[in-house]
Parts: C-alpha cells; sequence; structure tokens
C-alpha cells in the first residue's frame, strides 16, 4: 500500500494485494477514492473495490469470502494507520 497525503486530505492511495488471487493484483479505482479527508466514505468504497476485485482462490484452510473479507478489513486498518503517521 502506498498513501500520500497533504493536509487533511488524502492526496494519493494504491493498494495491492498477493496471496489472493492466482496473480498478484493492484486495485483498480483507488483514485476515486482520493481528494477528501479519511472518512467512512473512503472506507465503505475501499471495502467494495476489495470484493470486486479480490477473487480468494479456495484453499483448504479457509474460505474465499472469509479471506476476501479479512482482506477488505486489513486494507482499512492500514489506511487509517498510515493517514495517522
Amino acid at each position: 500500500m502506498a498513501l500520500r497525503r497533504e493536509g487533511d486530505v488524502l492526496a494519493d492511495l494504491r493498494v495491492a494485494f498477493t496471496g489472493t488471487n492466482p496473480r498478484p493484483v493492484l486495485l483498480q479505482g483507488t483514485a476515486e477514492l482520493c481528494g477528501r479527508p479519511l472518512d467512512a466514505q473512503i472506507f465503505n468504497g475501499l471495502d467494495a473495490l476489495v470484493r470486486d476485485q479480490i477473487m480468494s482462490m479456495k484453499t483448504t484452510f479457509t474460505p474465499g469470502h472469509y479471506r476476501r473479507r479479512v482482506a477488505g478489513v486489513l486494507a482499512r486498518r492500514l489506511v487509517a494507520r498510515l493517514y495517522a503517521e
């Protein structure tokens, strides 16, 4: 994840996932989330992008829908943490 903040505004956000799809995924559409302070609307948009673009492969350990949900939660936490720094 890469995040750029200008004052209180989220200026740039790039998110990539590995270990979920057959190949690494760079989320498309994160630029549309930028241009305002970090808020619930950004988090909801990020969740939607993850849900739409992460297609977790089936494993014997955890179901795909669970890993997709966890990926969204981890992305939200990391955005909040990086934004706060």
